[in-house]
């Protein structure tokens, strides 16, 4: 009988111990996502530039791995990627003529390989002549 004993509290041990270690886990991997994080940026600045092109500055943000331009025409997009948290503008090119871009940007931090964003600033507008 004192054999049986000993046969049941290991199992018990062993439960306490999976429960006691899922709810870690889980706590450890909120943790990383919350502490990872970027900071968002507002634009300054959008200048027409002749040719098709136009400057986007933005506030420069410490602690990012880079930034990421959107510049919508109607339903098209297209992402310019800077990286380096010490730029603070860019010239874009090879836009439409007479065309109104609406532009935001984001900044972005790398964790674990992955590239975690922040929320796009508010959008401007600028036409292309």
């Amino acid at each position: 009988t004192g054999s049986a004993l000993t046969n049941e509290a290991a199992p018990a041990t062993t439960e306490a111990d999976a429960t006691t270690e899922t709810p870690a886990t889980t706590e450890a991997a909120a943790t990383t996502e919350t502490s990872v994080s970027a900071t968002p940026t507002t634009i300054k600045k959008l200048k027409k530039l002749g040719g098709k092109k136009i400057k986007v500055t933005w506030n420069k943000v410490a602690n990012v791995d880079g930034y990421q331009i959107r510049l919508k025409l109607g339903k098209k997009t297209k992402t310019v990627t800077v990286s380096g948290a010490n730029k603070s503008g860019v010239t874009v090119k090879k836009l439409k003529k007479n065309k109104t871009y609406k532009v935001s940007v984001r900044t972005f931090v790398t964790s674990n390989g992955e590239k975690v964003y922040s929320s796009y600033s508010k959008v401007k507008k600028i036409k292309v002549k």
